[in-house]
Formats: C-alpha cells, structure tokens, sequence
C-alpha cells in the first residue's frame, strides 16, 4: 500500500532517538549498514503503533530473513523505468539510499542538516506559497470569532501573519537537494516511476514542485511520485491498475452545521464532484445532509472505492482524536477511521482540507489519510493544506479520467500537470 500526495504542507516534529544510523559512504552498503536501516525503520513503526494507542501497525513475519534491498528489488520488479528511495535520520545527519531496478547497490547520500531546519524551511515555503489565498481555500472558519486558522504556518502558533515572507525559491531549493541530491542526478533521469519511504516530516515535503535537476523543471513533470505509508509495506510493492469499480462508496458537501468547534460552509464544488463520480461509476451516494458518519462506516467496508469530497481538519497534537473528515453528524475521526476493516482494498481518494496532516513521528505523520492506510487501503489521495473548491474540481476530474488506464500515482502526475497548466500556481 502508498499513499499519494495531492498538496502538501507540514507540522510539528518528534524528537528522534536514532543513533548514528546515517553511516559515512564507504560503509553505507554493507550488510551492516543495511541491517541498521532495517532495525531503524522497525522501531519507528513500532513507536508510530504505540502513539496511535496501541493500534498494532503491519510489521515483517519474523521467519521472513530476507534483506531489505531484497524486499526494495521485489518492490520494484515488473515497472520498468523505477526507483525506490529510502531515508534514515539521526541527530545530525539526513541520509538516503536511491535503488535502481536491475542494480545490484544502491546510491547513497548523507547530508548535515536537522529535522528543525527541514521543519523551518518547509514552513517557510508553505508561507510564502500560501499567503494571502487563505479566503479561497475549502477551509473551516472558528465560531467563536470567524478567523481561518492558517494551517500553512506552524499550528503551535495560529496568530502568526502572512508578513516577511521567504522567497519560495531559496525553499525550493534547500529542500530539493534534501530529496534529489546532486549525486542521485543522474540516475534520476532514467527513473519515471519514483517511490519514496519519508521519515519524519518529509512526508509533507511539497516534493512534486520540488526540482530534482535544478533547472527549474518540477518533479512532476519528469516522474509519478508514491509514497509508502508503511516500512512493511513494501513486501507486496505496488498495486496494479484499478480497470474498474465495482461498489464505489461516495461523499459529497456534508451539511456538517452542528460542529460545535467549526463553521463550515457549503463547497458547490465538492458537490458537484461527487456528483460527477456517481454518475460515471454509480456505487453509493452519501450527500449533504444524508451523508452520515454511521452509514459511511458501514459502506466503507465493502467499498472498492471510497471518494470523499468535503472539508477535513487536522490537529498536529491529538491528531487521532481531532482531525477529522466533517460529516453531517459529527466528525469522522481518523482514530475511528483506523478501527475501519476496508475488506477490498479500498482506493480512497479524501478530495478535503488537510488530510495528509498530522502529528508527526519518527516513521512519518498520525493523521487521518494514513487511518485509512491502517484500515486497508491500497492507495490513498490527499491533501496537505486548505485545498481551494473549484481548482479541487479540474484536478479531480482529470484524476478520475486518467484512472482507469492510469496505476494511481501516474494517474494524479497526470492530473497536476493539467491543473499546473491551468492555473500556473502551486497553491491551487
């Protein structure tokens, strides 16, 4: 299972206790140095379990001795034109591992640069991409005085203003070398198919406008991105093409008036995209006030498609308990979400405000879209930020059209690219 990013953003950080797991080059592709890698990413998930309550979280068959370039390769088989790139993380140091199909040793990188500075500088982008938009986005509004939170900046700090903002190409390119080192350039160029196991916070990196060749040319417009929502998930690699829906399960604008927290307005334009899908694939339609959390919940486990276009929130802190998809009874929680058994593997496309946000540990980020990649999805659209009602709808759209001949990642490449030509701006 992966999970595919549709916008991005980020916020807050946990501290790591990895040791010295980003080793120097000449060690980097030992058996030792893998078995490291190995053991690092293990106790992250067993942490990210932990945090999310004790929720177990897919682990490896403890008979299973195969080595983790052994799992990345069979990852990888059968696409051609692709790559896998794991990174490690200690105090200091951000390393990453490029795998190659058909390459027997991986390409390796370590940089001197902390998770506060990737935190700083990702935030710093989010700023100067995102300020003054706030108005358009599918964003909530607070009852108590009407204002947006801006969930662009750090939520620790909500009273922050759009003022002294960084330039977005200084950001850009600080964090494009964190992703695309130089060293990897030239590998890069073959590869067409990019999946990515992040640690920490860089799964909300905005690595689609992100330039891996420093030539002004963004990511997604050279390669399909996926992100593994899981480190055992890359037993099984990715997940071939959906030809068709068989018990779509769809939400479109729930009246979510009673929320007592959140003035949420009505979203034509999810409306209309919900309409759209249950037209085209027929399924299950939960709208307005009809769309409910209980009956959501007992749809959702036959579902084979589950697409939801509403408002969501995230909370960096309870992440669990208060982010949420707002349904016209209550909010759809992301600690409900992962009780869910999605019996068909699900793909769930959340076309809502901030549902790749969360809080944000050594394996990644607690939110409410990786819930549904603990419930059983096999891939998961979502966004990162106030997503922004109409521009939502044209990307969606080209989304679904190129889904049936598309696998899902090259399907949303295929989408952005459309909705870069179209509106020339990253924020939308």
């Amino acid at each position: 299972a992966f999970t595919s990013f549709l916008l991005w953003s980020l916020i807050g950080i946990a501290t790591s206790s990895a040791g010295d797991v980003c080793v120097s080059p000449e060690r980097a592709t030992t058996s030792r140095a893998m078995l490291d890698i190995f053991q690092y990413h293990g106790d992250a998930i067993v942490e990210m379990g932990k945090r999310r309550g004790g929720v177990p979280l897919p682990m490896f068959d403890p008979s299973d001795f195969t080595p983790v370039t052994g799992y990345i390769r069979r990852y990888m088989r059968g696409r051609k034109d692709s790559g896998f790139m794991i990174f490690a993380a200690d105090k200091k140091h951000i390393c990453s591992y490029l795998f190659l199909r058909g390459s027997l040793t991986p390409l390796y990188h370590r940089q001197a640069i902390t998770a506060a500075e990737i935190q700083r500088s990702n935030g710093d982008l989010r700023r100067a991409i995102l300020c003054g938009h706030l108005g358009k986005a599918r964003a909530p509004r607070l009852k108590r005085d009407g204002s947006i939170i801006p969930w662009f900046v750090e939520a620790s700090d909500p009273n922050i203003k759009c003022d002294h903002v960084s330039k977005v190409v200084d950001r850009i390119e600080l964090l494009s070398k964190v992703f695309f080192p130089l060293s990897f350039r030239a590998a890069l160029s073959s590869i067409r198919h990019l999946s990515i196991l992040p640690i920490r916070g860089l799964s909300a990196v905005p690595v689609a406008i992100l330039e891996p060749f420093g030539n002004g040319k963004q990511a997604v417009e050279t390669f399909s991105i996926n992100f593994v929502a899981f480190f055992p998930d890359i037993r099984s690699g990715p997940s071939a093409i959906t030809k068709a829906f068989i018990t779509p399960l769809i939400v479109g604008d729930p009246e979510a008036t009673s929320d007592p927290e959140y003035d949420f307005e009505s979203l034509p334009g999810a409306l209309q995209e919900a309409l759209e899908v249950h037209k085209a694939l027929g399924g299950r339609l939960l709208k307005q006030a009809d769309a409910k959390v209980k009956p959501f919940i007992v749809s959702a486990q036959n579902a084979d498609l589950i697409y939801i276009a509403a408002h969501g929130l995230s909370e960096f802190q309870n992440s669990l308990d208060n982010s949420f998809i707002a349904m016209s009874d209550g909010r759809l929680t992301a600690r409900r979400v992962q009780k869910l058994k999605l019996k068909r593997s699900p793909v769930v496309v959340l076309s809502a405000c901030q549902t790749g946000l969360g809080t944000i540990v050594e394996a990644g980020i607690i939110g409410i879209g990786r819930a549904f990649q603990k419930a059983g999805a096999s891939n998961t659209v979502m966004s990162l930020w106030s997503v922004f009602d109409e521009p939502t709808l044209y990307i969606m759209r080209e989304f679904r059209r190129h889904l049936p001949q598309s696998h899902p990642a090259e399907a949303l490449r295929r989408a952005m690219v459309a909705g870069k030509k179209r509106y020339n701006d990253p924020v939308n």
